[in-house]
């Protein structure tokens, strides 16, 4: 029997970075995000010879488990006390690195999803699957990042996430399918076909907030987030594409790595071409750009920036799901 299970990406519109446990325990922090259909699948059986294989971007075959190279993986076939006797394949629809859709994150909770299937344990609800997602990343791989990730592609759909010291609620919006694909047809994701490893901009994000440098920049992009949540609450959409631009805006106030020349000018050109609003997805540095384009500006827009640079999607609603194939 096999274990398939998957985790879809997200976006974030707002808020990312007050998601780290050392600025909200002390400050409070709020995100917004949507996720996407776009996956990160994960399939588990036995393996006949009771060796372990991995396929994902490479294929391994350890000897044991301290030999998997892939530390996400060790660190879950660690938790659950997994020595052998299986074979884990990934699949993503997008490739996985540095895309700023949490696809670590989506990775993350599909494997321990399609884990807990496999040693016939009882279905984890999506909250402790979250936190457990968090524990594996955070703690034992020691990944410079906050929750926002693990907890939106676990619950899925458009959800305002609440981080507090006290704890952390995931807030679904109402919102009809008219008022989806209103909001929809107006966002457009450009992949920018540069591919990064944010860690060295998470590290930085990391002791700044540690050092309380710059801190105050964070604070208004909480804000800032607090004021979309009740817009939105109020089905005023119009003020998307305002919080969109000012969370890009204070995201590079607090941490200048996070652009650089070649976003710059993608950002620019998009704008020119009729984007009333854009901001770079995940940490920075590349990957995917959200712009915000009204009805009217979209032929000439896609026209300039091309077609074939972006991403078709629909908005998710189930988070992580799995099932015995």
């Amino acid at each position: 029997m096999m274990h398939f299970s998957s985790s879809p990406l997200r976006v974030s519109l707002i808020g990312g970075g007050t998601d780290f446990r050392s600025f909200y325990e002390k400050h409070n922090g709020a995100v917004i995000s949507f996720t996407i259909d776009k996956y990160v699948n994960v399939l588990v059986k036995d393996k006949f010879d009771r060796g372990i294989k991995l396929s994902y971007s490479v294929n391994e075959y350890p000897k044991s488990v301290n030999k998997i190279k892939h530390s996400l993986i060790k660190n879950i076939f660690k938790l659950y006390n997994i020595r052998n006797n299986i074979e884990l394949i990934s699949i993503a629809d997008i490739h996985s690195k540095g895309t700023g859709l949490g696809s670590s994150s989506a990775f993350t909770l599909a494997t321990i999803s399609a884990i807990n299937s496999f040693l016939n344990q009882k279905s984890i609800d999506k909250k402790k699957l979250a936190e457990l997602a968090c524990y594996i990343e955070i703690i034992k791989n020691k990944s410079p990042i906050g929750e926002q990730d693990q907890y939106s592609s676990c619950f899925g759909g458009f959800n305002f996430i609440d981080f507090k010291k006290k704890g952390l609620s995931v807030n679904k919006y109402k919102f009809n399918q008219d008022e989806l694909k209103h909001i929809q047809k107006n966002l457009f994701l450009y992949n920018t076909g540069i591919s990064r490893s944010a860690n060295s901009i998470l590290y930085l994000h990391k002791k700044k907030i540690k050092d309380k440098s710059d801190i105050n920049y964070l604070k208004f992009l909480r804000d800032e987030t607090y004021i979309l949540n009740e817009k939105l609450s109020n089905k005023n959409f119009d003020y998307i594409p305002i919080s969109i631009n000012k969370s890009w805006e204070l995201k590079q106030k607090f941490n200048y790595k996070t652009k650089n020349k070649s976003i710059d000018k993608l950002i620019k050109n998009g704008i020119n071409s009729g984007a009333s609003a854009a901001k770079l997805l995940g940490a920075g540095g590349g990957g995917f750009i959200l712009f915000y384009v009204n009805s009217k500006k979209r032929k000439i827009f896609l026209q300039n920036m091309g077609k074939k640079n972006f991403l078709d999607f629909n908005f998710e609603d189930n988070g992580t799901k799995s099932r015995q194939l």
